[in-house]
């Protein structure tokens, strides 16, 4: 099942910005489920953490 959600770590609603190191994909279930919390207060560790993409990271193949 893919990711089909964009999540704030830190909510917006809490201060959170729409930036990279504050975004992760989340399936819409588990986006619902952490709500106005962060991954820790949610009980739901983050996978893998947010970056700065590359330039190359980018590019996507056509």
């Amino acid at each position: 099942e893919n990711a089909d959600t964009m999540d704030h770590v830190q909510p917006r609603s809490r201060g959170g910005r729409t930036e990279w190191l504050n975004a992760v994909a989340a399936h819409a279930s588990c986006n619902e489920r952490k709500g106005n919390r962060t991954p820790s207060e949610a009980g739901m560790p983050l996978l893998w953490q947010p970056w700065v993409p590359t330039r190359a990271e980018l590019v996507i193949d056509t």
